[in-house]
């Protein structure tokens, strides 16, 4: 078994691997949760990318794993950096733009990760990594726009969100829109 641990700013995501496959998935939102679950899990191998706590205490964590990496800009990866400062790139996006290199392996691809923040990354056919742009999430497009608005209220993210299913009915709205 193989664990891939994905710290970001909310929370800690866990996938468990069998070779190439995703057995199970933990979302651990206290660090002395995920603490625990590392410290009872074997493991061959684990993989850690952290923008947020220390990577090497987390590694820590995981006292009966065979294999220990960090994610860094370091690593050999499946693209070529051109970033232009590497040392200062978010292994979150370091991470998106190589699961889109093996997801979609000779195409040009635009990796969008939206989470606190909203990242847009780039990566040529020839898995070229050149670079992307950082935006607020919504959280903090929702709190920026009630704060520095006279009227606006701070309104909260709704998940469940109806979206139109039926094509015939978005051909139809299309259709008014572009009359």
């Amino acid at each position: 078994m193989n664990l891939v641990i994905d710290y970001g700013n909310t929370a800690a995501k866990v996938g468990i691997f069998r070779h190439h496959e995703m057995v199970e998935k933990h979302v651990f939102t206290a660090p002395e949760e995920l603490q625990k679950f590392l410290q009872n899990f074997y493991a061959d191998s684990i993989i850690i990318s952290s923008v947020s706590v220390d990577a090497d205490m987390v590694s820590g964590w995981a006292t009966h794993t065979h294999q220990k990496f960090t994610l860094t800009a370091d690593l050999p990866l499946p693209v070529r950096n051109h970033y232009a400062t590497p040392h200062s790139l978010g292994v979150d996006r370091i991470a998106g733009v190589c699961g889109a290199r093996q997801l979609f392996p000779d195409n040009p691809c635009l990796v969008i990760d939206a989470g606190t923040c909203i990242t847009y990354d780039f990566l040529s056919q020839d898995g070229a990594f050149m670079g992307g742009g950082i935006s607020p999430g919504l959280a903090m497009r929702f709190e920026a726009v009630h704060t520095f608005t006279a009227r606006l209220p701070l309104v909260s993210i709704v998940l469940d969100v109806l979206l139109i299913r039926d094509s015939m009915a978005l051909n139809r709205l299309l259709g008014a829109i572009l009359e």
